[in-house]
Parts: structure tokens; C-alpha cells; sequence
């Protein structure tokens, strides 16, 4: 697109708008962007990365799985493994599991003045204004999208659902949009108090900055309550990457294996893949808007989520329920 001297798009904005195309390719696993990998060390480059269940030579290759060396000036590196993490933030995932200081071993995000001290912070985002499916991101990690998944309370506390690798650290300062999509340090709405990872979950609670009594997703519609996934399960969920409800179905809800060199075990997988600015969206059932999970990763070209009920337990959280369905 564009000619000489024209200014290049984000990568992110590419995986998005090639995102389908790369993850029908037979092999393809999964899909993001990320780290560029040189000599097995990142050069801090972003490219776009897609995933694959055997890296082949290109004699070997069928016309229909090779993957482009390049789209739009960015780079495509492929990997091999069976899934990835949506968006950023694995090596946190690690850390929380190997019981590591959460950070220790990466670079120390800039804390300045407005980032650190909640009377620092002005926020223009009224909180009654929130939605599930709602854009997320992280005032000390500008890199972080992700989505609300939706609100629960800790006793006389309100807060929200986030994924695990998207919060990060306990403390961390959650704005709504996320930085990437035009959220500023005015954004903030919340912060990180617990997070819960384990071989089932990767999920995080935050409290909210004032309290809220009305509870609904970005179709207006409120959770009516929690539900097991079963197999051929109709189920959407709010997609803040495409701001679009997404419609699909449980092909598993059992799935076990690996992703990004971490065993996961009882998740819910769907019958298509999510975006990368998905990680935490709230699945429903269809035909009842009962929650049975929240999404966190892609593998084998599928959706993966989190058994909600889990969720809930592991971070000592209940569903928020509206006032007006009391």
C-alpha cells in the first residue's frame, strides 16, 4: 500500500486486517505479532509471527502452505508449536508459574510521576461508561491490549476479569482503551490486586476505582448467570480487535497440551480462532447469556478459554450482578 515515502502501518493494524487470510493456510496454528528471533535471541524488532505445527522446507512446502516472507514492509517469521498466547506478556505467565519475582527478569518499565500515584491521575473514563468486551491496556506496559472480560465482586469490592498476562504484576494500573488504541493515563479505571496462573487459568482481578451498579456487555445484553461448556455449544463473544460480535462453537472442552512451552489442561476450545486484542474476552452461551469461559490463547488454528467457574474460584471472585436483576 502507499507509495514512496509513505508512512508504513503499524504491525499490529496488519496481523488484524490479514489475520483470516494467514490463519486459514493449512499448518497454521496460530497468529500474532511479536519479537523478531535472531540467532535465538530477540532483536526488538516487531514482526508479524505465525505459528505451525511443522516448520517444512520450502521444497516440501504445497502451494497452499506457504506463508508470505513479508506483508506490507513487516516481516513474517514463522515459528513452530502448536499455539501461542493471545498477544504479549508469556515470559509473566512463566514467572507466576515458577513462583519468580513478576518482572525480574525483563526490562523495568518507565514509572514516572502520572504512572505511579492514583492522585496523580485524572481520569476522564466514567465508569458507568464500561462495558464487557471493553479495550484494555496497562499505564506501566503501553505494549498491552487485551479485553474486560467482565465484573465481579471480592466481598464489598467491585472489580473486573483480565487475563493474567495482560495485567502483569499486582499494582499495575489498567486504563480503558488500551494505549495502543488511543487510552492515555486519564484511562485509568482500575488496579491489579490479584492474579491467579495455573495450568487452568491465566487471569488476573482488579478493583475498580469507584464503585458501579450496572453491569452489561457491549450488546447491552447482562449476564444471567454461570454454565458448564458442553461439546456443540452455540457461544459468541464481544470482539474489541474487530468490534464485532463473534459467533461460534465448542468443539472441546477437555483440551490439554501445550502452548507457548507451557502444559495447559480442561479449556474450552472453539471451533475458530481469535484475534490477538481478544485475550479475556467473556464467552457465552448463545441462546442463555450464561458465562462458561474466557479466552486466552490459540491452538491448533482454535480458540482457547478458560473454564469461568474456574476463574472465579481461583481468584476468590463473584459474578457482579445488576441491581436491577436482584
Amino acid at each position: 500500500m502507499g507509495g514512496k515515502g509513505s508512512k508504513r502501518r503499524d504491525v499490529d493494524e496488519v496481523v488484524k486486517d490479514n489475520f483470516d487470510k494467514l490463519a486459514s493456510i493449512p499448518g497454521v496454528t496460530a497468529v500474532d505479532s511479536g519479537e523478531q528471533i535472531k540467532g535465538g535471541k530477540e532483536t526488538n524488532k516487531k514482526v508479524i509471527k505465525v505459528y505451525v505445527e511443522e516448520k517444512k522446507s520450502k521444497n516440501d512446502l504445497q502451494d497452499s502452505e506457504k506463508i508470505p516472507q513479508k506483508i506490507e514492509g513487516h516481516k513474517v517469521d514463522v515459528e513452530e508449536g502448536k499455539g501461542h498466547i493471545l498477544g504479549v506478556g508469556k515470559e509473566f505467565l512463566v514467572e507466576w508459574r515458577e513462583g519468580k519475582p513478576v518482572g525480574a527478569n525483563l526490562p523495568k518499565p518507565y514509572h514516572g510521576p502520572e504512572q505511579v500515584s492514583e492522585e496523580h491521575i485524572e481520569s476522564s473514563r466514567p465508569l458507568v461508561s464500561l462495558r464487557g468486551g471493553d479495550s484494555i491496556g496497562v499505564i506501566e506496559y503501553p505494549e498491552v491490549r487485551g479485553s474486560l472480560t467482565y465484573f465481579v465482586k471480592k466481598g464489598n469490592t467491585t472489580g473486573i476479569l483480565l487475563s493474567a498476562h495482560c495485567a502483569r504484576e499486582v499494582g499495575s494500573r489498567i486504563m480503558s482503551p488500551a494505549g495502543k488504541e488511543g487510552g492515555e493515563n486519564k484511562d485509568f479505571i482500575a488496579t491489579t490486586k490479584t492474579i491467579s496462573v495455573t495450568e487452568e487459568v491465566d487471569c488476573a482481578f482488579a478493583s475498580l476505582r469507584g464503585k458501579i451498579t450496572k453491569f452489561t456487555l457491549k450488546d447491552a445484553s447482562t449476564i444471567k448467570g454461570i454454565a458448564v461448556a458442553q461439546v456443540g455449544d452455540g457461544v459468541k463473544y464481544y470482539s474489541n480487535a474487530s468490534d464485532r460480535v463473534v459467533t461460534a462453537t465448542v468443539v472441546k472442552n477437555d483440551w490439554e497440551g501445550e502452548v507457548d512451552g507451557m502444559q495447559w489442561s480442561k479449556q474450552i476450545q472453539l471451533d475458530k480462532p481469535a484475534l490477538p486484542g481478544d485475550a479475556g474476552a467473556l464467552v457465552v452461551k448463545s441462546d442463555t447469556n450464561e458465562a462458561i469461559g474466557m479466552l486466552f490463547a490459540n491452538a491448533d488454528g482454535k480458540a482457547l478459554a478458560n473454564n469461568f467457574r474456574v476463574v472465579l474460584n481461583a481468584l476468590g471472585v463473584e459474578l457482579a450482578i445488576d441491581e436491577d436483576d436482584k
